[in-house]
């Protein structure tokens, strides 16, 4: 499974939509992520045995929405799947008058052959 499926099957038991990059649909709370890096790791022979991932999980809502139930079930919910445990950013986005959550972890897996 790849690491874009396991972000995406993860996030969706949140039951808000989740998007790739960019989410143009309607709803006003929902998830979308990107990747910030992607790096070889555990060289043997000068070849990566593994792939590091540098993931941001950005998560908008309603200014009167209560996120902190649901930070806390993201983190915990990554960190169970083999992400490392997620900081987060808690910002507000003046333009749209959201809530913005910037959840930022990594993840490994072996370099595929």
């Amino acid at each position: 499974m790849s690491v874009n499926s396991i972000l995406k099957t993860c996030l969706e038991t949140n039951t808000y939509p989740v998007e790739f990059m960019d989410y143009d649909g309607a709803a006003t709370t929902y998830f979308t992520f990107n990747f910030v890096d992607e790096r070889g790791e555990l060289f043997c022979d000068d070849v990566p045995e593994m792939v590091k991932y540098s993931i941001q999980i950005h998560f908008f809502s309603p200014k009167t929405f209560n996120h902190n139930a649901l930070k806390t079930k993201v983190r915990n919910d990554l960190f169970a799947l083999g992400f490392s445990y997620p900081s987060v950013v808690t910002l507000y986005e003046d333009d749209s008058k959201l809530n913005h959550l910037v959840f930022e972890c990594e993840y490994a897996e072996a370099k595929e052959e």
